[in-house]
This record gives C-alpha cells, structure tokens and sequence, in this order.
C-alpha cells in the first residue's frame, strides 16, 4: 500500500509538534531550576507520580482540567520534599533526586494498582484540539490546528521562560544564585528562598509533562512508561546549553527522528520486534551524537549540585 508524500511529510510534522510539549514543560522547568542551582534528578519520578493521577483523576470526575491541576498539586507536594532535603538539609542533589525517582516509580506502581487491582486500563478523557473543524484546512489544519491547547501552552512558555531569565529582575536573581551564591547574598538576596522558588516551578512542569504524557504517548498507564524519557530532558539542557530557545530545537529535532522513524517502521511493516526496536533507538542515538557537537561548549553554572551554606 503507497502513501501519498504529502501525508507523510504532514504525519511527520503533526507528530513532531504533538510530542514536544512533554520535553518543554519539563525542559523549561528543570532550566530554571538548574540556573538556580539545582538538578532535579528525581524528575521522571515526579513525572509518573503526576501521570498515574492524571489517568485515576481523569476516569473519576471525566475533566481533564480537574486532572491536570490534581497531577500539579501531585509534582508540588514531591517538589517541595526534593526542595527540603536538597537546599534546607543540604544533602547531596543527585542522591536526593534519584531517591525521589525511586519512590515514583515504586509508589505509582502500588498507588495504580491499589485503586485498580483487577488490572484495568481507564480510558483517558484528552484535552479537546484547538479548533474542533481542524480537518477543513487542508495540511495546516492536521499540523497546527489539530493540536490541543498545551501545545501552543508550551510554545508560549519557551518564549515567557526566556523573558523571565534575562528581562526580569526575578529571573535575574535565580541566575545569580546559580553562578555567584555568595554575591547574590552580599546584596540582600534569599538565596535559598530563590532557590526553593525555582524548585517548585520545576517540579510543577513536571506535572504538566507527566499530565500531557497521558493523552499523547500511551494508552494507559504501566510501571516506568516513560522510559527513560524524563533523563532525555536533561541531556536536552545540557545540549541547549541552559537556554530556552536552544531547548526548544532540541526537542523539536529530537521529536523529527522520532516521527521520522516511527513513520517508517509503519509504513514498511515491520513485524520483527528486534527491528523496531533498533530503529526505536535512532532518536536517542541522534541526539546523544548531537551532544558533543552542540554541549562541548556548554557553561555550566558554577554552582550547580553545591549548597550553599551562609556565612
């Protein structure tokens, strides 16, 4: 069976832009944060803890809405712990994060399983598309219009993220605290207030991601769904060099040969599952051979994964 090209290219295209919001929620958070000085490792964790919500919330009360600011309160309540122990208690930051990933992913496994023993798959109420007779523009009408509203949430926020840390006095301060801590104190900043703040933000648009991540990537809800993909957002950072739009490129390029493969592995038929796998891996592989040509200048900033002690 042939395809014409332009559906091809116009299936590439809607699916690139469908999967992005999941890496700019979470990129544009974990960048904020990071500028402040703290790498959230647990953010996978975060992310499955607010998806298993979204699907028990969403079949419950049937709004979306309702389920996205449940998978919210869920990413705060798991950020202000990871904000507690990382910069009150100052323990080590990886170590914290990947304790919090560890409670994620065993805590949602029981949570989901407690509330549905029988192994049912509850059906997920989406968010409706931008314009509900998106299918009478040809081509632009499947790519753009199609979309629900957090995608062009998300786009939006690419472009508010980048104003907030170069424009704003606030964003501004969490840089400062980020490279130079001990100056940013020496002139009346709470550092660790500031800190704290770009925590939280961070760990709410991973409730954002793990939120979308119901309605675009799986039908339903299984332990570690993500895969893997909530670490891909930080080899993302590193790629984008901490900034906002170079984020955007990346998850947009990486979401390309995403699309681009699954696009082929379905039109040609695969039924191996040892190919699809391989061909499943090319993203991955894409942006990790990426990294040393975009990352190898990356600046770091000076004081991530330091606490700061005053005095």
């Amino acid at each position: 069976m042939s395809f014409p090209l332009s559906d091809v290219i116009v299936g590439i295209l809607s699916t690139t832009l469908q999967l992005s919001p999941f890496y700019l929620f979470a990129g544009m958070g974990e960048i904020v944060s990071e500028q402040a000085g703290v790498a959230n490792m647990g953010l996978e964790g975060i992310m499955l803890l607010s998806l298993m919500t979204t699907f028990i919330v969403d079949y419950a009360t049937g709004n979306p809405w309702v389920a996205l600011l449940a998978a919210i309160c869920v990413a705060g309540v798991f950020g202000c712990f990871f904000a507690f122990t990382a910069i009150r208690l100052r323990m080590d930051q990886i170590a914290s994060g990947l304790a919090i990933y560890l409670v994620g992913l065993g805590l949602s496994f029981v949570i989901f399983n407690t509330v549905y023993p029988s192994g049912l798959t509850p059906n997920y109420i989406p968010l409706p598309s931008l314009l509900t007779n998106w299918n009478t523009v040809p081509y632009v009408g499947t790519i753009f219009l199609k979309q629900d509203v957090m995608v062009y949430v998300s786009l939006v926020l690419v472009l508010v993220t980048a104003f907030f840390l170069t424009r704003t006095s606030l964003g501004l301060r969490v840089r400062a605290v980020g490279e130079n801590p001990k100056a940013a104190d020496n002139m009346g900043v709470n550092v660790n207030k500031v800190r704290f703040l770009a925590v939280i933000f961070g760990a709410l648009m991973f409730g954002v991601s793990g939120f979308y991540f119901a309605g675009n990537f799986v039908p339903g809800f299984q332990t570690d769904v993500i895969a893997g993909r909530g670490f891909i957002v930080l080899a993302m950072i590193y790629f984008a060099n901490w900034k906002p739009y170079r984020a955007l490129f990346a998850a947009l390029s990486f979401n390309l040969v995403y699309a681009l493969q699954n696009e082929y592995v379905s039109l040609s038929g695969f039924g191996v599952a040892s190919v699809t796998t391989l061909f499943n891996m090319l993203p991955y592989v894409f942006l990790l051979a990426l990294i040393p040509v975009f990352g190898r200048k990356a600046r770091v900033p000076k004081f991530l994964l330091k606490p700061y002690r005053k005095g």
